[in-house]
């Protein structure tokens, strides 16, 4: 994730790119009209979108079986 309104916006969208070429399961999110201040910019759209990936991404714990375990 990186905004487009970072002073280093070219440097960020290289290491993205790399990034996503190299890391499984990598996605890039490109934030328009931020900076990568994003956090403190729009914390709320920030951590709707790491939700969403870690959702997306992480496996889920199996939900305990009744009687199994017990």
């Amino acid at each position: 994730m990186h905004g487009m309104r970072s002073s280093l916006s070219d440097w960020f969208q290289a290491s993205v790119q790399h990034i996503d070429e190299h890391v499984d399961d990598a996605r890039i999110k490109v934030f328009e009209g931020l900076s990568h201040a994003a956090p403190k910019q729009e914390p709320e759209t920030l951590a709707d979108e790491l939700r969403q990936f870690f959702e997306a991404t992480l496996p889920r714990p199996e939900a305990p079986q009744p009687g199994v375990g017990v």
